[in-house]
């Protein structure tokens, strides 16, 4: 019982429908939490399959909201709220992470730095160049190179 009255009959008829009306409402507010949160779910999981699936997924926020099916506030949410950045970020540092294994895996005499960053939708060498290292304290380079114990 909500209320505790001596008002008699009325009261308690009273009291009780409010307690019924306060749940309902508190189970129409909750379930709706439920639903915002699986749509978001959703969202990510389209966006993760796409930048697993391409290989150099695009970050324009516009092209990444028709994919998730979502709008730009709600997927931006949704990427907070799991992993704490941005969708662009999500996608900068999945493609930087890619240039790595490839870098890794690559023989110097077989490809260039340049080579693998355009593959991977990186136009722009200086900017790549100073994101890989921001990441990976090691120029991309030296990870071409096999200097990945660093001197950094």
């Amino acid at each position: 019982m909500i209320v505790k009255s001596k008002g008699g009959p009325l009261t308690l008829v009273a009291s009780q429908r409010l307690a019924e009306k306060l749940a309902v409402c508190t189970a129409n507010n909750h379930s709706g939490d439920k639903a915002t949160l699986r749509h978001r779910h959703l969202a990510l999981d389209r966006i993760i399959e796409y930048v697993r699936s391409v290989p150099a997924p695009d970050s324009r926020l516009d092209g990444l909201c028709r994919i998730s099916r979502t709008s730009e506030r709600t997927l931006q949410y949704a990427f907070k709220e799991r992993y704490g950045i941005s969708p662009s970020v999500y996608i900068k540092r999945w493609k930087l992470n890619s240039a790595r294994r490839c870098l890794l895996q690559s023989h110097p005499a077989e490809v260039t730095v340049h080579a693998i960053a355009t593959s991977l939708g990186f136009f722009h060498q200086g900017q790549f160049t100073a994101d890989y290292k921001n990441l990976f304290a090691e120029l991309p380079s030296a990870t071409l190179k096999g200097n990945t114990r660093g001197s950094y």
